[in-house]
């Protein structure tokens, strides 16, 4: 895979979208709607930029874009409105089990897998396979178009009574793929499942303000602070402290939090 900066450039330059490139020690692409700033692998914390704009800032680091180069692209394709739509209304949900969930994470969300006790797909039918982009490599059957999973349920105490609480782990749509209505649909399918009482999730500041969720209800309870790793010799981040050494971090996460 060619190195992010010439590949995002030509990538902008073919699809007619104005940008500016700037060098601050790390790699700025600046839109009308978005900017990406792109960061070295050892870039420190203390160099960190203060933001000076509401603008959306999307944070990439050089991991991610030598080990996920596809899924990184789908994203900045989101922001951008150039994925293939499809409509989670004609999708039908199922639970699945472990290896299906991890292998469609793994292929399709950043952050990669991660522990759930619950595991629902939403499959686009066989007969809407119409909708699919000529070319598309079909599957035998119905097509896994995306995941969400959620932990096991908790106790939590909120106000004077105790409620069952359950975290959104992971949610992810088929790269390269926008389903509209995907994440609403799979929400409300896991609530007429296990009746929680109460709903939490981190959103990553990397990629996200956070604001379909105080659309749907949620509330942001906590900013919480960046989180330092090193890389394993896989390339798989291993978190550390901050006076451990670190070659990349995060910039934090948003907790939303909704009562049901």
């Amino acid at each position: 895979m060619q190195s992010f900066v010439p590949f995002i450039k030509h990538f902008f330059t073919q699809n007619n979208i104005g940008f500016q490139y700037l060098n601050e020690g790390f790699d700025i692409i600046e839109t009308e709607t978005f900017d990406i700033w792109y960061f070295p692998m050892g870039f420190k914390i203390e160099n960190y930029p203060k933001k000076t704009s509401e603008k959306l800032s999307l944070n990439i680091w050089e991991d991610q874009w030598i080990s996920k180069p596809e899924i990184v692209m789908s994203r900045i394709k989101a922001q951008l409105g150039l994925l293939f739509s499809l409509p989670a209304r004609v999708c039908k949900i199922m639970r699945i089990d472990k290896p299906q969930s991890d292998a469609f994470l793994a292929e399709n969300h950043l952050q990669g897998v991660v522990s759930a006790k619950f595991k629902y797909g939403l499959f686009l039918p066989q007969n809407y396979f119409r909708l699919l982009p000529q070319g598309f490599t079909l599957p035998e059957s119905d097509l896994l178009v995306g995941v969400l999973t959620v932990s096991q349920a908790r106790k939590i105490y909120v106000g004077d009574t105790f409620k069952n609480s359950y975290e959104i782990v992971r949610f992810a749509s088929l790269r390269d793929f926008q389903v509209k209505g995907a994440f609403s649909k799979l929400l409300k399918f896991f609530m007429l499942d296990k009746s929680p009482e109460n709903l939490m999730t981190y959103v990553d500041k990397d990629w996200s303000t956070g604001a379909n969720f105080y659309k749907m209800g949620f509330e942001l309870k906590e900013t919480l602070p960046q989180i330092f790793f090193d890389l394993n010799e896989s390339g798989k981040r291993v978190k550390v402290e901050k006076n451990e050494g670190y070659r990349v971090f995060n910039t934090g996460s948003f907790k939303f939090v909704k009562d049901v």
